[in-house]
C-alpha cells in the first residue's frame, strides 16, 4: 500500500472509532492507540475466543489432511439410522 492509502485508512478508523466504545474520544493519542488497538485489554471478555474455547470448527477442518474429510462425513452419513426399516420386505403384506 502506498503512504496515501495508509493515510486514508487511518482517518478513516479514527472517524469510525471515535464513538466505538459508546462514549466519545477526544483525546487524539487515545483515538491513535485506539486505531492501531481496538480491544481496550486482553480479558476474557474482549479478546478471542480461541484461548478460551479451542480452535473453531473451520480450523480444524483444515488440519484433517486432504481427501480424509470426504471419507470421514460419507462414514458419518452411513452410521445414521435408517428411516424405513432397512430392508425392502413388508411383514404385513
Amino acid at each position: 500500500m502506498s503512504i496515501e492509502e495508509k493515510r486514508h485508512h487511518r482517518e478513516r478508523l479514527k472517524k469510525k472509532r471515535r464513538n466505538y466504545w459508546g462514549c466519545v474520544v477526544k483525546d487524539e493519542r487515545r483515538l491513535g492507540i485506539l486505531v492501531n488497538t481496538p480491544k481496550p485489554c486482553s480479558c476474557f471478555m474482549c479478546r478471542n475466543r480461541r484461548k478460551d474455547e479451542g480452535p473453531t470448527l473451520q480450523e480444524r477442518r483444515n488440519e484433517v489432511p486432504d481427501g480424509y474429510w470426504p471419507a470421514l462425513v460419507s462414514v458419518l452419513k452411513s452410521s445414521q439410522p435408517v428411516l424405513d426399516g432397512g430392508d425392502d420386505s413388508d411383514p404385513l403384506v
